[in-house]
């Protein structure tokens, strides 16, 4: 992809609906981005019960604990409707400090809480972000930085990954995410040969189809439109290009043996 290309899609990408914005943004500032957002923050909660969560019928001040044989996560709530999760390896009792009526968990972390700006040092360190003037992606930037961040600690955590550098696991990640998308698309209709051949390299799809296949994947189930005739002729057919996979007709093709076909 070209750096003109990457920047028209950047500038076109949005994160929600533009029709019903201004509807949403009366009750909601950061309408623009908040439904991702809370997509995020709901993926990186699915471990935790629906008991910690915060609700409606929580007292003020109250607090739960969960344990396990090495971590403790502790739910408190500060004001209504609303609850702080906390997880820590330290901690392994449901310890109430008497000054200030809070778990230990939550005032320990208070007290030591350096982790926020040892994340914002990681992040800088391979920054995703770029110069723009729109506020929604900014958060958009900040959320793949401390996404990708979290997702190299917790791989890191893993003993049976092979330990990477972080630069590498990144490049890996951004691989994985887009794989999908490009599975998707390399044999989609219409898509130029020199794309469609760059996802092929990318994927490390072999470009020319097997010999035992061949028979199968260059018929169509249903008749189409020969890609290569004037559109007003409407000629059907149902034979496909073994190269780009496109629709075509007898009169737009060209017969070849198997042994040729293998040496192209």
């Amino acid at each position: 992809m070209s750096k003109n290309r990457f920047e028209t899609l950047l500038n076109c990408l949005r994160f929600d609906v533009a029709s019903t914005r201004d509807e949403r943004r009366s009750t909601d500032k950061a309408a623009p981005i908040s439904e991702l957002f809370d997509k995020l923050i709901q993926n990186c909660k699915e471990e935790v019960p629906p008991q910690f969560l915060p609700s409606r019928h929580r007292e003020v001040g109250s607090s739960i604990f969960g344990f396990t044989s090495d971590a403790t996560l502790v739910s408190y709530v500060p004001k209504h409707n609303k609850a702080v999760l906390v997880l820590s390896s330290m901690h392994h009792a449901p310890t109430i400090d008497p000054q200030k009526q809070k778990p230990e968990m939550i005032t320990f972390y208070n007290s030591t809480k350096g982790g926020v700006d040892t994340l914002d040092q990681k992040c800088a360190i391979y920054l995703t972000s770029r110069r723009t003037q729109r506020w929604p992606m900014v958060v958009f930037y900040r959320m793949l930085d401390v996404s990708a961040a979290n997702a190299y600690i917790i791989s890191s955590m893993n003993q049976s990954q092979k330990k990477v550098f972080r630069l590498n696991f990144m490049k890996r990640l951004a691989e994985d995410l887009i794989e999908p998308h490009l599975r998707r698309r390399v044999n989609q209709f219409g898509l130029q040969r020199e794309l469609q051949n760059a996802i092929r390299r990318v994927l490390k799809i072999d470009e020319q189809p097997s010999t035992s296949s061949a028979g199968s994947s260059d018929k169509l189930e249903s008749r189409k439109t020969c890609s290569t005739c004037d559109p007003k002729k409407k000629r059907k057919t149902f034979h496909l290009c073994f190269q780009c996979k496109n629709p075509i007709c007898v009169e737009c093709s060209q017969k070849i043996c198997v042994d040729c076909r293998e040496k192209l």
